[in-house]
């Protein structure tokens, strides 16, 4: 792991790096590649080739020798660094002199250089970065000088074929595991033992030294009586590991903790005295030590790591049974009888690491109130034990300690356990842990995701999760939420804010936002957080469409909230438009067309539906034609394309014409299925046929039947009138339409007649009977004129939310004749609305004189201050101000 960490912050650094700057060939003929560092000082790394330090492998080959100057365009560089993956993964290479201007080795350097056998590094070098030499594993010997202050972490990494090292005085600072993976390093040289042992385990910090087998004062003398000197405070873990040569161990009393595998497999170490300053000994401390015989561990030790002194002699000549270390009940010996009852000594700090490993004869232990922690894999496997419980003296429990403890099913915890290790308990529901409400430790519990927790035996009231959040009211732009089981002794607070007995809410959001709530759960120091996201109600944008084989006629509705609702946009077939009703016509039929309903809210968030229609395939049946007079004919087709196509049509032509005659075409209009058009001065004397055709926006001309026609074979036929449904409205003013096709006589007047509905006795569209005024329009109907076959008029001076009724008329010598009367209501006054009422009258409820009151539509309702009293409940506008009706 450390290792993987290692290289991604490397491999971050090399992405960072460009390419070399130049390449000179030294005076061996070797191609060298140099990185420009200062263009003031004149000074240079060398580098890889490329832009990668792994474009280009086993770039250096053999035996390379950096020259101290180079020459580029005409100016000299000094050579002062060996830059960072420099020869990264030269397998090949077997030699480097590195010259006297050289002050820094950097990382990853010489990394994978597997030939490498042996490297001069001068006096002027003052560092060796991290990684420099790691896997050169035929480097047999490497001379550090004087002047170097750092080495840096796995920098001698698994250099399996070292065999010694010199580690001079100068050196103040050694990275984690710098000479880890070294197993043919018989000796390591110390000049200085008390300078070593401050880098080694330092002050401040806990370096390993370097996995030696022996250590060396100078050449010829190995070390074997270590007297550490004063002002140490830690041992550092793998300090000296292995090393064998070692006899004694002399501790000052300034060392209060010695770590991990500190002397792990000193075989000949038989005696060292711990003093009363330490209290931490890390596992594997002593292990392997065998011919360590006796062993006085002082009462300040509090904690003892798994296997500290295990491989002892010491350790093998204790007999069976529970074996204790100072104040620290340390590890069970031998193989435990089947139920087996301990009671651990008063007085007793701590349960060590595997103290009853695998004890599976173990059925109860009762733990004293002095007992604070308990170490990893205490109790594991104990499978005989059933039930434990916990004094409230013990604020720690390791990972693993009761892991494997296939019967334990009771667990009573005390209230101040803040720390509590990975998989400390069975998480099964055959486990159950028992903890008062209010404590700490219901929050350590949580924090390593225990479900099986209860506050009492006799209830047997289980503590949910306090991650049971509900929503207790939601809007599309608001959301609160609230505690299922919020326990008491705890505070709740939501990023910050205390939640309080309403919840607690987030406004300003966007209508089906996914909107996350970050909990803590907090006692004294020690807290618990979780998160659950909730959403906003949805705005959920509908668009339904009424198809027909040329038209999409679409519409675009959502579910209103208190989302504020900026623009609505609908578009179809490169029509678009700013609404919620789109009306799209000239379509190809039988094809699919795609149509967009956009919303958007305050904060410019956009919403979409978008559904695909598929026109109608088309129908177009001939009728039989009207001849009015001779030569002049009223043609017609039924056809499924909408009213509102105006590329609709016929084209006729003589029966007698070959192909090279063009026939004649002439524009028709649309009505509720029927198109109908007027063929005038046909050549009496020939036999025509006639046919209808729809002109799609694409270009393509759908034709129906060809009908034969005779225009000399008159009859009588009254004029076609059409009242159209579809109207324009705004406020007061009306845009009516209709239709109106000449027979027989010639229409002299048309246009529009309209009431207001309430004198309309039948209420809805009537049919009207043909050739006379229907009773159903009143006699003050009035009227407006309008030309074309297709008429428009402007009903203007209308009242505000009224109801109309008007219907299309034409007028000939033989009488009036109607189309379908037709209503439509007026919309609101929004412009009527008069303000009155200064800044400084806010206090007053009416002013003396009452201007006006309506609604907030702008419908005016009285004209008096005792109005009010009659208004029902709701919000007015009185004078200019809104006035609520409770």
């Amino acid at each position: 792991m450390k290792r993987l960490l290692s290289l991604s912050v490397f491999l971050m650094m090399a992405l960072l790096s460009f390419a070399h700057d130049f390449e000179v060939v030294n005076a061996d003929g070797v191609t060298i590649y140099y990185n420009i560092t200062s263009s003031y000082n004149l000074t240079v790394a060398v580098t890889y080739r490329g832009t990668s330090y792994s474009q280009y492998s086993n770039e250096y080959t053999g035996a390379v020798n950096i020259p101290a100057t180079v020459t580029y365009n005409e100016k000299t560089y000094s050579v002062t660094r060996i830059g960072d993956f420099a020869f990264y993964n030269c397998s090949s290479l077997t030699y480097v002199t590195i010259p006297s201007s050289v002050t820094r080795i950097g990382s990853n350097a010489f990394e994978g250089c597997s030939g490498l056998t042996s490297v001069t590094i001068p006096n002027s070098v003052t560092s060796i970065g991290s990684i420099a030499f790691w896997g050169c594993s035929s480097l047999t010997s490497v001379t550090i000088p004087n002047s170097v202050t750092s080495i840096g972490g796995y920098a001698f990494y698994k250099c399996s074929g070292l065999t010694s090292v010199t580690i001079p005085s100068s050196v103040t600072s050694i990275g984690v595991d710098a000479f880890y993976g070294c197993s043919g390093l018989k000796k390591v040289i110390v000049p200085d033992i008390a300078a070593w042992c401050k880098i080694s385990f330092g002050i401040d910090a806990a370096n390993p030294l370097c996995y030696a087998k022996h250590i060396y004062s100078d050449e010829n003398t190995e070390i074997t009586d270590l007297v550490i000197p004063n002002g140490v405070t830690s041992i550092g873990y793998h300090a000296f590991d292995g090393c064998s040569g070692l006899t004694s161990v002399n501790i000052p009393n300034s060392v209060t903790s010695i770590g991990s595998s500190a002397f792990r497999d000193c075989s000949g170490l038989t005696s060292v005295t711990i003093p009363n300053s330490v209290t931490y000994i890390g596992s594997w401390a002593f292990d392997g030590c065998s011919s360590l015989t006796s062993i006085e561990i002082p009462n300040s030790v509090t904690f003892i790591g798994a296997d500290a002194f295990s491989g002892t002699a010491w350790y093998n000549n204790q007999p069976e049974g529970l074996i204790y270390l100072g104040k620290v009940a340390y590890k069970y010996k031998g193989t435990m009888p089947k139920n087996t009852v301990i009671d651990l000594e008063e007085g007793t700090t701590e349960i060590a690491s595997k103290a009853f490993y695998n004890c599976t004869g173990l059925t109860s232990i009762t733990i004293p109130n002095s007992v604070t922690s308990i170490g990893s894999q205490a109790f594991y496997g104990c499978s005989g034990l059933a039930s434990v419980t916990i004094p409230n003296s013990v604020t720690s429990i390791g990972s693993y300690a009761f892991d494997g403890c296939s019967g334990l099913s009771t667990v009573i915890l005390p209230d101040d356990l803040v720390s509590i290790g990975y998989n400390t308990f069975p998480k099964k529901s055959t486990t159950r842990l028992y903890v008062n409400i209010g404590s700490k430790t219901l929050l350590a519990l949580w924090n390593e995701g225990y479900d099986y927790v209860y506050d009492d035996i006799e209830t047997q009231n289980r503590l949910q999760p306090s991650s049971s959040l509900y929503l207790s009211s939601s809007t599309q732009t608001s959301l609160t939420i609230n505690i299922d089981s919020k326990y008491s002794g705890y505070t709740f607070t939501c990023d910050g804010n205390n939640i309080g007995s309403g919840g607690i809410t987030k406004t300003g959001l966007y209508p089906g936002q996914s909107q996350s709530f970050s909990i803590t759960v907090k006692k004294d120091d020690l807290s618990h957080s979780f998160s659950e996201e909730f959403r906003t109600k949805d705005i959920a944008p509908i668009v339904s469409g009424i198809v027909s084989a040329s038209s999409i006629k679409a519409t675009g509705s959502y579910t209103k909230g208190d989302a504020v609702v900026t623009k609505t946009v609908i578009k179809c077939n490169g029509k678009e438009i700013e609404g919620d009703n789109l009306s799209v016509c000239g379509l190809t039929p039988n094809k699919s067309y795609t149509v967009d309903y956009i919303i958007t809210v305050q904060g410019n968030k956009t919403y979409e539906d978008s559904k695909t229609f598929k026109t109608s395939e088309l129908t177009m049946t001939t009728e039989q034609p009207k001849v009015v007079s001779v030569g002049n004919v009223i043609v017609s087709a039924k056809a499924n394309v909408d009213d509102a196509e105006t590329n609709v049509g016929f084209e006729w032509r003589r029966t007698d014409w070959t192909d090279e005659f063009k026939s004649n075409t002439g524009t028709a209009y649309m009505y509720e299925g029927t198109m109908e058009g007027y063929i005038r001065n046909l050549y009496a004397e020939k036999l025509w046929k006639f046919r209808p055709y729809y002109l799609a926006d694409d270009g393509t001309y759908y034709y129906g039947d060809w009908m034969g026609l005779d225009p000399t074979n008159t009859s009588y036929f009254e004029p076609t009138v059409h009242t159209y449904a579809n109207i324009n409205i705004e406020g007061n003013t009306a845009l009516v339409k209709g239709y109106a096709l000449g027979g027989t006589d010639k229409i002299t007047v048309q246009g529009f007649k309209y009431w207001k509905a309430a004198n309309l006795a039948p209420s809805g569209d009537l049919a009207l009977e043909a050739r006379k005024a229907s009773p159903a329009i009143p006699a003050d109907a009035q009227t407006i004129e309008a030309e074309g076959r297709v008429m428009e008029a402007t009903l203007s001076g209308l009242d505000y939310e009224c109801t109309y009724s008007y219907v299309a008329f034409a007028k000939t010598e033989e009488g009036t004749f109607y189309g379908d009367i037709k209503t439509f209501t007026t919309g609101p006054n929004t412009t009527g609305i008069e303000v009155v009422r200064d800044a400084d009258s806010e206090t007053k409820a009416v002013d003396d004189k009452v201007k006006g009151i309506y609604t907030l539509t702008g419908v005016k309702l009285s004209d008096d201050a005792a109005g009010l009293k009659m208004l029902k409940r709701g919000i007015y506008i009185v004078n200019g101000r809104k006035v609520a009706v409770k």
